[in-house]
């Protein structure tokens, strides 16, 4: 069984764009999140958001910018 993992992505560390790009990528990718979000910088995210949500209208992507999540008692 793959070990579990929980994480923290701040809007200190990274950018709304960089952190959208990372769950959609992860959608795609037999790749761990790990993996796709170290492997992220800002450009390459300004150009997978403009593929993608700009030129493709993929909004659902554009979605992933903002999430907050609560985890109680697990």
């Amino acid at each position: 069984m793959p070990e579990r993992q929980i994480y923290l992505l701040s809007p200190k560390d990274l950018s709304p764009e960089t952190i959208a790009v990372a769950f959609a990528k992860t959608s795609r990718s037999p790749e761990s999140f790990r993996e796709i979000a170290e492997g992220l910088s800002e450009e390459s995210s300004a150009k997978f958001h403009e593929k993608w949500v700009v030129g493709y209208g993929h909004a659902s992507v554009a979605e992933h910018a903002i999430l907050h999540v609560a985890i109680e008692n697990v």
